[in-house]
């Protein structure tokens, strides 16, 4: 994307950080009944769901968000091919291209983002993003997340995560415009000596990627074993803890920032860099927050989030249920900006799998590494952690061959970049239906060894 898109998207976001509720909400039902008008003239999904509920074209600017039926990960998933606005874009054409290891860099058919995930819920699902959506979603990192600084030098910027998949964080990394910024990816599957030796030599000038990833690095520098001084740290991908928080400020001498994110939207909020809020960004989607029962809770309740992203017309998700849990303020936050602020935002503090790679040394496997596994005809799955030296994939699937052959060649290249094959073992335990373990009802997509032992 070049730099005139850039700072045309940019000058409309920072005037919508600070929009008037009343203004906010009417454009926010402007661009919802322009949503609405462009899915029931190109979703065959939509048209015939809000159909079936006796909505219709002709309904538009009539209805209100609460009249709409609700959608999920998996109704989208059986349903891609015609939930689409775009009828090129096919379910199985993209599955084999994703997984081909040549293409984790490459746009699908030249012009689209393709992410998948497993995300907490243990559901894989494929999300696409155009061109209109990517470069209102690069804006966004240009303007609310790291701003856009024009400097004689390019910033250099070191993402850790898992960049061998197409996962959203690296999707948004690809479209950096390399005038402005020299990107390095590092994956978090590699040896934590390879990753400290990476950060070392290239000296990020911005630090970005899994808040536990780059508390290993604050690690690192605590410890002596590194010198690097980044001048902006910006976390996503998980939830960062209050510890690492405070040894990633000890380390490098700034506060990091957690960048709200997900497949579903590549863009959701961020924390205020001068109250630490999370601002999310409601200029951009409709955030719901609903119980149980699907009822709508009062503002400082905690309740799932129902999410409307106002911007994707390539896969539009309009009232679409996430498992998030989100707890909305009554109030704004002090620093002036009027963009819905969180009382909480509750994330998923998964553990690492430690294993024994010899009778000296401990490694680990990051559990989003496990959440990017991804096969056709997989329904959903869990990592379930034996021993410091075995796993086995709870599988729940009709394709065991297929699933069993693809999972074990992305399982196979996991455990080679982290040097433990050979040394880790794992199997397949195909069942008829996996169900949540945790006592909140939540699904633990890993299930590490100390905690079944």
């Amino acid at each position: 994307m070049n730099i005139a898109s850039i700072l045309r998207h940019s000058l409309r976001l920072r005037n919508s950080s600070n929009l008037s509720a009343d203004v906010k909400k009417q454009q926010q039902i402007q661009a919802l009944d322009r949503l609405l008008d462009h899915v029931f003239k190109h979703s065959r999904f939509y048209r015939s769901h809000y159909e079936r509920h006796g909505i219709y074209q002709r309904h538009i600017g009539k209805i209100t968000i609460t009249d709409l039926p609700m959608v999920d990960k998996q109704m989208l998933r059986e349903h891609f091919d015609h939930a689409v606005c775009d009828p090129k874009l096919r379910l199985n054409e993209i599955q084999r291209f994703m997984l081909d290891p040549a293409n984790h860099d490459v746009p699908y058919m030249g012009r689209y983002s393709v992410v998948h995930t497993s995300g907490t819920t243990g559901v894989p699902g494929i999300f696409a993003y155009g061109p209109r959506e990517v470069a209102l979603v690069s804006a966004v990192m240009f303007t609310r997340i790291n701003k856009l600084q024009l400097r004689p030098r390019r910033a250099r910027v070191l993402m850790v995560a898992a960049v061998e998949g197409k996962y959203g964080g690296v999707a948004i990394c690809d479209h950096t415009p390399k005038m402005l910024y020299n990107l390095k990816k590092c994956s978090v599957n590699l040896p934590q000596s390879e990753i400290r030796q990476l950060a070392q030599d290239f000296q990020p000038t911005v630090l970005g990627g899994y808040a536990s990833a780059i508390h290993l690095l604050a690690l690192e520098q605590l410890a002596g074993r590194i010198r690097i001084n980044p001048r902006s740290i910006v976390c996503s991908g998980e939830p960062m803890t209050e510890l690492a928080r405070l040894d990633i400020k000890r380390a490098f001498g700034i506060t990091p920032r957690n960048f709200y994110a997900a497949s579903e939207s590549l863009a959701l909020g961020v924390e205020c860099e001068s109250h630490g809020n999370m601002h999310l960004f409601d200029d951009l989607h409709i955030f719901e927050c609903v119980s149980d029962d699907l009822r709508e809770v009062k503002c400082g309740e905690a309740g799932k989030m129902v999410l409307t992203s106002l911007y994707n017309y390539t896969l539009p998700l309009i009232r679409y249920q996430t498992s998030d849990l989100i707890a909305k303020s009554k109030d704004l936050c002090p620093c002036g900006s009027t963009l819905l602020k969180l009382d909480a935002l509750v994330g998923r503090a998964e553990e690492y799998l430690w294993f024994d790679a010899d009778k000296e040394q401990r490694e680990f496997i990051h559990p989003i590494t496990f959440a990017e596994l991804f096969a056709p005809g997989l329904e959903r799955f869990r990592v379930i952690q034996t021993s410091t030296r075995a796993f086995r994939i709870q599988a729940q699937t009709k394709q065991r061959a297929v699933v069993s052959a693809e999972l074990s060649q992305q399982l196979d290249r996991i455990l080679e970049a982290k040097g433990l094959s050979g040394q880790v073992s794992y199997s397949f335990d195909f069942v008829d239906r996996i169900n949540t373990t945790s006592k909140s009802g939540k699904f633990d997509l890993v299930v590490p060894y100390t905690t079944t032992h």
